[in-house]
């Protein structure tokens, strides 16, 4: 088995457990569907259930600066959503030299955050740029906490 393969696996489940363990989730559905990997349905019927895009990179071993997704990577993730009702989501999960970061965030809150609201269209999800890129250097990941997100947990040795 490829390591990317073996990473991307692990920030799948990874993501799910931490959801999980979070309270606020039920059990997690592993979809590995074209745009979405995970589907994820809240204890509080109030809140929406998530259709979750999981994005991994192992740093320890390539060193990496930023994710990025790919116009085809958000309209997917939205698109896919959407057809299952679910609300758009991305997890990113690094795995590096002592640490291991996630953040799950709503695709409207990476949009917001990533200042790139014009080139969105909420009605078709259709992505006007070719990439979007997501800061991941040790600094960036940081200051994840101050995202509107769903989940951020930084665990360091």
């Amino acid at each position: 088995m490829r390591g990317t393969r073996l990473a991307g696996d692990f920030g799948e489940y990874y993501t799910a457990l931490c959801l999980l363990n979070s309270g606020g989730w039920r059990e997690p559905d592993i979809l590995d569907s074209n745009g979405i990997d995970l589907a994820a349905y809240p204890t509080d019927e109030n809140k929406p259930a998530l259709g979750i895009s999981v994005k991994t990179r192992n740093v320890a071993n390539t060193e990496n600066s930023s994710i990025l997704l790919r116009k085809k990577d958000i309209t997917y993730c939205f698109k896919e959503a959407m057809a299952r009702n679910l609300e758009p989501c991305f997890s990113f999960v690094i795995i590096g030299n002592g640490s291991l970061d996630i953040l799950v965030l709503t695709l409207d809150s990476l949009i917001e955050e990533r200042q790139v609201v014009d080139a969105f269209d909420v009605r078709t999800g259709e992505f006007a740029r070719e990439t979007l890129s997501i800061p991941i250097s040790k600094n960036a990941r940081e200051r994840w906490g101050k995202y509107d997100n769903i989940f951020h947990l930084l665990l360091k040795q």
